[in-house]
């Protein structure tokens, strides 16, 4: 998990499947500010999506892992998919900011 000293970027999304674009913007975010580290958080059932469609999410954290395995900046963060029901975001950041009292950029 991350170093509560460290400034942090959170990029969430259901990744279904993840692709470039989502590495490319992150990569992006890091390059032009001050974050230390990028949580790619794949959405555990998104409470405002059709969710038929959507691969398992253990299958798109493994997506995840290798999409982001060149970038030591970027890590996984199953704070989503790891609890059950549907995913708000407002509730994800919340549960971030309790557990490490900082900013979310």
């Amino acid at each position: 998990m991350i170093n509560s000293d460290k400034i942090i970027g959170i990029m969430g999304g259901t990744f279904n499947p993840i692709h470039k674009g989502h590495t490319g913007i992150a990569r992006c975010a890091y390059e032009q500010s001050d974050i230390d580290e990028i949580l790619f958080m794949p959405s555990g059932t998104p409470a405002y999506k059709d969710n038929s469609p959507i691969v398992s999410a253990t299958d798109r954290c493994n997506m995840v892992k290798l999409a982001i395995k060149p970038f030591d900046y970027m890590s996984l963060s199953t704070i989503e998919t790891d609890r059950p029901g549907n995913t708000y975001t407002a509730d994800t950041l919340a549960q971030i900011y309790d557990s490490y009292k900082k900013y979310i950029l």
